[in-house]
């Protein structure tokens, strides 16, 4: 938990920072422009003394964020060589070594679960559903249980699509056939649905990922 709220950390702070250096350069015309590479080029500026600190002091808590980053990233490398199921895991299309850590101490042997749908339903990725008369009609996700980890696995869908023109086989076809009828932010949450179906397979059954284990089913 620590390590996935530092990576969102330190993925958020460039951002802010530099839409406050950026306010900064609006005041003060003659300030270079920030760099792409996050580098300090404040200094020797015409910008106030205060100002220059609190920069530093951002840039310091930046390079401290990277710092730690890195190291959170090696401890998890060296921890997934030592789990089966998370180096099985690290094979699913678009899970990381953060999702892989957290989805192996989540799931165990996946026993606690009747089916895979069972999983998709417990981190709140099945569609809602309301019935009457005889007739059921479904509307967006639950958004029940485990938002930190439906959060990691619709991030894990969207690495994939962003990489979707150099994806093949089947996932990738049913991806763009969805995406062809469908928002995106509706096929992420759909793929998201699969991978937590299929990581649970791979739990409960103890199997290695092949695409074919992904049901094209929309």
């Amino acid at each position: 938990m620590y390590g996935n709220r530092l990576f969102v950390t330190g993925s958020r702070l460039p951002t802010r920072f530099t839409a406050f250096y950026w306010n900064s350069v609006s005041v003060f015309p003659s300030v270079q422009r920030p760099s792409n590479d996050f580098l300090p080029c404040w200094q020797n500026t015409p910008l106030p003394a205060r100002l220059i600190a609190v920069l530093n002091r951002l840039h310091a808590h930046y390079k401290y964020l990277e710092k730690q980053i890195a190291e959170v990233e090696k401890e998890l490398q060296q921890q997934l060589q030592e789990d089966d199921l998370g180096q099985r895991l690290m094979a699913v299309p678009g899970v990381g070594p953060i999702t892989a850590s957290l989805l192996s101490a989540e799931l165990g042997d996946g026993k606690q679960y009747g089916c895979g749908r069972d999983f998709a339903a417990s981190v709140g990725l099945v569609p809602r559903q309301y019935s009457t008369g005889g007739r059921a009609t479904l509307f967006g996700i639950s958004k029940r249980g485990d938002k930190n980890l439906r959060r990691l696995l619709v991030q894990c869908a969207r690495s994939y699509m962003q990489r979707l023109d150099k994806q093949k086989g089947m996932l990738a076809d049913w991806v763009r056939a969805m995406l062809s009828r469908r928002h995106s932010n509706v096929v992420a949450c759909a793929l998201a649905n699969k991978l937590a179906r299929t990581v649970w397979a791979l739990a409960a059954r103890h199997t290695e990922y092949r695409s074919a284990q992904v049901s094209m089913a929309a």
